[in-house]
């Protein structure tokens, strides 16, 4: 009888698996993975398994905007092209530091009260870091947004004041508002930012294609013009030792971002190490197991066995191998 129960039971599990899986368009096992990591993550087929000058070759055509231009960004930004390694996790998930904030580095050093994301409304970071974190999505989004910012009437397409340094300046076009809605401050494209410098230096004539302004940091063709094959876009990254050179994009998010751990008192014992797939912590692993990874598909729980902030095929998987143990 024993014999035959677990024979359901086993039935059973792989007729759930088998349905999981069979709910999913034919696609390879990777990208399965990283679809099921969060649906909001339109990009993740953009940019999954691309080199980095693929990318900015794809989407700057995509969105009419200067591939020069994101390589003088990732400079400006986190000094990406020059550099032959990053020079902290945050510059290498944040390259072009699009919707980053400072109170996140202070969250992961452990200041639990900088954890609290209130331009979201979410109780931590990790919502930013999924959404935004990494590299390809960094480039991805970057790029989509700057096209936004020049084009839609809610930005520059509206108007040509822009805040910048706590007052507003009227810009001579909506390329130039685009930049300072992006990066508010004057200093970041004056004579002396590596904005205005790397132009000059890798590129020929001055971003704006004339004399030099705050009101004017680049014209329209500068902002849009499309002039490189992905082929001399990573050539580029070559000659300058960047490590984006060849650079393979195989994450949706570049480094882990983890809740702050808070220590138990010291009189506390510390808890017994959880059985493999054992989700509902009853000591064996079953259809209760299974039923509660149902539940907790494409979120996080106690279902996440490998701790990689999702359940999902690979949890599944794990789940299997432990089976009836």
């Amino acid at each position: 009888m024993l014999k035959n129960r677990k024979k359901l039971a086993k039935w059973g599990f792989w007729l759930f698996s088998s349905l999981i899986i069979l709910s999913y368009p034919a696609m390879t096992y990777a990208t399965v993975v990283l679809e099921t990591v969060a649906a909001r993550q339109a990009y993740i087929d953009t940019f999954y398994n691309k080199t980095v000058a693929q990318l900015i070759y794809d989407e700057a055509n995509q969105h009419n905007i200067n591939p020069r231009l994101i390589l003088v960004m990732l400079q400006r930004e986190s000094s990406a092209i020059t550099q032959t390694s990053p020079s902290s996790t945050t510059r290498f998930a944040w390259p072009l530091f699009y919707n980053y904030d400072e109170r996140m580095a202070n969250c992961l050093n452990g200041d639990e009260a900088s954890c609290t994301d209130t331009k979201y409304n979410e109780p931590t970071y990790r919502y930013r870091a999924e959404n935004y974190g990494g590299v390809g999505q960094q480039i991805a989004y970057a790029t989509a947004q700057l096209r936004r910012l020049q084009t839609d009437a809610s930005y520059c397409g509206g108007s040509l004041t822009v805040s910048v340094d706590g007052g507003n300046l009227t810009v001579d076009n909506a390329a130039t508002c685009a930049l300072y809605k992006y990066t508010p401050h004057v200093v970041s494209y004056n004579t002396d930012s590596a904005f205005y410098t790397n132009w000059l230096s890798w590129w020929s004539g001055t971003p704006n294609g004339g004399d030099y302004s705050a009101t004017n940091t680049i014209s329209t063709a500068n902002f849009e013009y499309v002039a490189m094959s992905a082929a001399e876009i990573n050539a580029f990254l070559v000659s300058k030792g960047s490590w984006l050179a060849n650079y393979t994009i195989d994450e949706y998010i570049s480094v882990p971002y983890p809740a702050v751990y808070t220590a138990p008192p010291p009189d506390t014992p510390p808890a017994p190490p959880r059985k493999t797939g054992d989700a509902n912590g009853d000591n064996i692993v079953d259809l209760l197991d299974l039923s509660l990874l149902a539940s907790q598909w494409g979120g996080g729980g106690s279902a996440d066995y490998n701790s990689d902030g999702i359940v999902d095929l690979l949890d599944l998987s794990i789940l299997a191998s432990a089976w009836g143990s």
